[in-house]
């Protein structure tokens, strides 16, 4: 009677489990378009080509045993100069504000300045006409050892924007190395919309991104009834996490975008 019993209780929370419904939708969906990504060779995988630098003692073309069937830079010290190119203006949308990301692995004695644009990864600068007016995006980190991503602040594009450049290199770092792989230029906001249904009355919903970052905290819901309803805006790096919450204690999380 015992096992019943036990079965019984065990079979009701897997079913309550079950009935708690979320739904997640972006606009922009998630995953978000690198729309950069039909740049030529802008993934290394035909070396070189397409990339200029004048310090070729400086940056190599790997194949990362720890990052598999992906190319990445390999930059083996600090540089003033970097590898670099031009990206297609019309890939950019004026009045819409984009971001920039790339994965990196800097070597752990490799360092970064509080100085704006220190550190491993890359810049994106948007000229005007006479390149004498511009504004710049950095995606950059330092030393631990082990890959990150890495992502810019949002810029908003402007209708003066003529020419887009991009570098990369390690910069303002005594000593360090590392490596850099990908690129990626998104568009910087979606409106994640949250909708939630449950058997019993909804206890909380908290929502965080990959990084472990708090996005949305609910806090305890007194009157929030079977059904929850929340829009936020969120930025297109990364993905996220829906934990649900109900007034019996079942407990129900989904991520999204799916991996």
């Amino acid at each position: 009677m015992k096992k019943l019993l036990i079965a019984l209780c065990f079979t009701a929370a897997a079913a309550a489990f079950a009935d708690i419904e979320i739904k997640i939708s972006a606009d922009p969906a998630l995953p978000a378009a690198n729309i950069i990504a039909q740049e030529p060779n802008i993934d290394f995988s035909e070396g070189m080509k397409h990339w200029k630098t004048e310090q070729d003692d400086v940056f190599s073309i790997v194949s990362p045993e720890d990052l598999p069937g992906k190319k990445a830079v390999f930059v083996s010290k600090s540089s003033k100069g970097g590898m670099r190119r031009y990206l297609n203006r019309k890939l950019f949308t004026p009045g819409k504000s984009y971001i920039c990301t790339c994965m990196i692995k800097p070597s752990a004695d490799a360092t970064a300045r509080t100085t704006v644009g220190s550190g491993l990864g890359f810049n994106v600068t948007y000229w005007d006409k006479s390149w004498k007016k511009g504004e710049i995006t950095y995606a950059r980190g330092q030393g631990n050892g082990s890959w990150q991503r890495v992502v810019s602040k949002p810029l908003v594009i402007h209708d003066w924007i003529n020419r887009v450049s991009l570098m990369m290199n390690l910069a303002y770092s005594p000593k360090g190395s590392g490596y850099i792989a990908d690129l990626a230029i998104m568009e910087a906001e979606t409106v994640l919309k949250i909708e939630v249904s449950a058997p019993e009355n909804i206890r909380q919903i908290k929502v965080v991104d990959d990084m472990d970052r708090t996005l949305f905290d609910s806090g305890i819901l007194n009157n929030a009834g079977k059904s929850f309803v929340k829009e936020l805006t969120a930025s297109t790096a990364y993905s996220y996490i829906v934990m649900v919450i109900t007034g019996d204690g079942d407990v129900k999380s989904v991520t999204y975008p799916e991996k």
